[in-house]
């Protein structure tokens, strides 16, 4: 195995992105230094990369929120929602969602006639069937009714 160069102060902070004053703060919360004490401070670019992820992973444990998410995580769930929004927002545009409260005002009406059709069905029935009794008709009402009450009576989570 090649060993690997040493860096000096500017090098080590251009690996960790970072501005060399930025690297003597890190050292006094223990960037590892392979001359400690000495001028012409020097680096041992494995060390110090294995110490600048296990700062990170540090850091980023120690940022978790209440809800349990941490930094990256909050970021992450943000992105998605709003993509979520944005996808939303879209398929309303292009008629592929249509809101809750326009499908509600439709099947209201769509109901509405359709009890309205019911109702007229029993004398609809008498006109064009003049020799039915009385009794027969109120037959026929009285199952349109029972058929009405249980359909008034369903609920969304019976259709789901």
């Amino acid at each position: 195995m090649k060993p690997i160069p040493l860096l000096n102060r500017e090098q080590i902070a251009h690996v960790l992105a970072i501005g060399a004053p930025a690297v003597t703060k890190l050292e006094a919360e223990g960037l590892p230094r392979t001359n400690p004490g000495e001028r012409g401070a020097l680096y041992d670019v494995r060390a110090v990369v294995q110490w600048w992820l296990d700062r990170k992973t540090r850091q980023t444990t120690a940022q978790r929120a209440p809800g349990g998410l941490n930094e990256v995580e909050q970021r992450a769930r943000y992105y998605s929602e709003r993509a979520d929004s944005l996808a939303r927002e879209n398929a309303q545009k292009s008629g592929r969602l249509v809101e809750p409260e326009l499908i509600e005002r439709v099947l209201t009406h769509a109901v509405t006639e359709i009890a309205r059709a019911l109702d007229a069905l029993p004398s609809q029935i008498k006109v064009e069937i003049p020799h039915l009794r009385a009794s027969e008709v109120q037959l026929i009402a009285t199952r349109i009714a029972r058929t009405r009450n249980a359909l008034a009576r369903m609920e969304l989570r019976d259709a789901v």
